[in-house]
């Protein structure tokens, strides 16, 4: 919402967004929407009349999908009993032009 205020130049209490249903196992919704909600606000700001969109599951994953590309190298030491006595791994994450939650996934990884 703040996106949306800054882009109409209007107070973020003068904003308002309803969405029926947000989520799903594909991710992104919350970040990756930005492009079309702002179009979406800009329509609502020059008609004064609220704006409806609904996207079809395709049009949903072209904007909104998408998976962070990732490899993954480690090395394992293991005693001659096989207990493993060291490891270590590094993540190469590729993030795209925008950080949006690539952080947070990297992070994610390196609990996991």
């Amino acid at each position: 919402t703040l996106f949306r205020s800054e882009t109409l130049g209007v107070p973020i209490n003068r904003v308002v967004v309803r969405v029926k249903r947000l989520g799903g196992g594909f991710g992104g919704k919350d970040t990756r929407n930005n492009v079309l909600s702002t179009a979406l606000a800009v329509a609502a700001h020059k008609t004064g009349r609220p704006v409806r969109c609904m996207l079809d599951r395709d049009e949903d994953m072209l904007i909104t999908g998408g998976r962070h590309p990732y490899l993954g190298r480690y090395k394992v030491g293991f005693m001659n009993n096989g207990k493993v006595v060291a490891a270590g791994v590094t993540f190469y994450s590729n993030a795209g032009s925008t950080e949006d939650y690539s952080t947070a996934i990297v992070e994610r990884s390196e609990e996991h």
